[in-house]
């Protein structure tokens, strides 16, 4: 069975192979061993319309799933993978290319992957300087603390450093920021209100996709479990596959809003109406009999296969 590690760097590696460039943003320094979540990749801007069928193969490859696709940004795809053999072991791709927020480029990935570096087991992560760039907007579009970045940002070289100063001037008219929590977060205040006045790039894009949301949502309904059933299924899927959960007696109208939020419904009986009402693929219903274990694997599966169904993933059917 492949490990999640393993599973990462094999998606690198495989990327190289087949001439696609890829750059991890950060969080590179261990090889992805340990604990891992999500994992911030850039990749190169040609391959990123076939996103879900490369994602899908490689995970194909290793004896995975590919369960979900959340696009937050029309240059990005949050994709949730799952091994076959346990739905607990999971990681997210986050994959993108140009780096956006609120459809308004602030790095493009010709930049990002510019210069990128290698890696001791055979990926590649960004130039140090690109990556300081990349973590310094990051925090400031994402309101980080920047008392909590200090140390990290330190950490960096001082010709990193320069680079950062000279990127603000020259792309935000900005002067170079002190090296401390005040400092950081006024020029991060400052940052993050430039970048809200910038440009919006595909609009029309972006409202596509905020549409599609609404009529494919991300969210599931799980009816009808027993207590064994429920518990193991909070547990199971409490990381990464949705962004929230919520245990409910009935179904109710507002309760879609939740469904396209990517929310984890546990709703113990669902009204015959709704299962009329509702596609087949938002919800799924416990049997009595089947253990926590079957349930969960299951519901992986139904993920799995209402991915493959909304994004043509031929290769998996």
């Amino acid at each position: 069975m492949t490990d999640t590690s393993s599973f990462v760097r094999l998606f690198f590696l495989r990327m190289e192979s087949e001439g696609i460039a890829v750059a991890a943003l950060h969080g590179w320094e261990n090889g992805f061993e340990g604990q891992l979540s999500d994992v911030d990749l850039v990749i190169d801007g040609g391959a990123f319309k076939n996103i879900a069928q490369i994602v899908a193969a490689h995970t194909k490859a290793c004896g995975w799933r590919l369960c979900q696709i959340l696009r937050h940004e029309s240059t990005a795809a949050f994709c949730v993978c799952s091994s076959k053999q346990d739905p607990t072991l999971v990681v997210a791709l986050d994959i993108c290319t140009d780096y956006r927020r609120n459809e308004r480029i602030l790095i493009r990935a010709n930049e990002l992957l510019d210069g990128r570096e290698p890696l001791p087991w055979g990926g590649y992560r960004l130039s140090e300087s690109t990556e300081l760039r990349y973590r310094f907007i990051k925090g400031a579009v994402k309101s980080k603390d920047s008392a909590s970045f200090v140390p990290i940002f330190r950490q960096y070289s001082e010709t990193a450093h320069k680079e950062l100063g000279k990127w603000l001037m020259e792309r935000w008219k900005l002067q170079s920021t002190e090296w401390n929590g005040d400092g950081i977060s006024q020029t991060w205040r400052d940052l993050e209100r430039l970048t809200r006045e910038a440009k919006v790039d595909g609009w029309l894009n972006g409202l596509m996709r905020v549409l599609l949301r609404s009529r494919q949502p991300s969210g599931l309904l799980v009816v009808g479990m027993n207590d064994a059933q429920d518990k193991a299924v909070s547990r199971c899927f409490e990381h990464l596959y949705f962004r929230r959960q919520m245990k409910v007696n009935h179904f109710r109208p507002t309760l879609y809003l939740n469904l396209v939020a990517s929310t984890l419904i546990r709703c113990k009986k669902l009204q015959n109406i709704w299962k009329r009402l509702l596609e087949s693929s938002l919800y799924l219903e416990a049997v009595p009999n089947e253990s926590p274990s079957q349930l969960t694997e299951r519901i992986a599966a139904h993920l799995e296969n209402r991915c493959v169904l909304r994004e043509g993933l031929s290769i998996l059917q």
